[in-house]
């Protein structure tokens, strides 16, 4: 039986994540984070789509993007058929790499959109004092906190309604990076059980 086709809501920003099948690693060494972000941006250029915030993990990956006109599915088949080509012939990997079809959270309004990056950028180390997650080199994080040069991010709305000097607006999301009260829990359970 096929399946359905993908359900998109009018909104523009989604928040993606692929998973290894039963957990699998997708990412072994620096090479293959390399050749994934190197993917992100042949299909960003092919389809002008906006990355704000991604966390690359050994077995999983966050990306917060924007997508007009429909193209979400065809981005991201793409970049993951793709990367599982390489997978399969760098580690003669026969059978599925993904879990499932990617998922794709839709964000239906702007405190979604910065509570979503609060949880992609401490994704890799949520439960770490700050300073520990700060410079892990496959995410979003160091671009909004450490001021990084990253080519592939344009800066997420929400972020760039924080304050009015680029200064003030690192600061005020280390705090929130920082933050965790009922709310940002709440958010954080609310993504972990979507993304499962």
């Amino acid at each position: 039986m096929p399946r359905k086709p993908r359900f998109l809501l009018e909104g523009p920003y989604y928040h993606i994540v692929q998973r290894g099948t039963n957990k699998l690693g997708l990412f072994w060494d620096k090479e293959d984070y390399e050749v994934f972000m190197d993917l992100v941006l042949r299909y960003k250029r092919k389809y002008s789509f906006e990355l704000y915030n991604y966390s690359l993990m050994s077995n999983h990956i966050h990306l917060l993007i924007k997508a007009l006109n429909g193209v979400l599915p065809k981005i991201f088949q793409g970049i993951f058929q793709v990367y599982q080509y390489h997978y399969r012939k760098k580690y003669s990997y026969v059978g599925h790499l993904y879990q499932n079809r990617f998922k794709s959270i839709p964000i239906t309004c702007d405190s979604q959109l910065l509570c979503t990056a609060r949880y992609i950028d401490r994704n890799h180390f949520k439960d770490v004092p700050i300073p520990k997650f700060i410079g892990y080199e496959w995410s979003s994080c160091n671009f909004y906190v450490k001021n990084e040069k990253n080519t592939l991010i344009t800066p997420n709305p929400a972020y760039l309604e924080l304050a009015g000097t680029p200064a003030k607006r690192r600061n005020i999301y280390l705090d929130y990076l920082q933050t965790s009260n009922s709310h940002t829990r709440t958010f954080d359970v609310t993504i972990d059980k979507l993304a499962i």
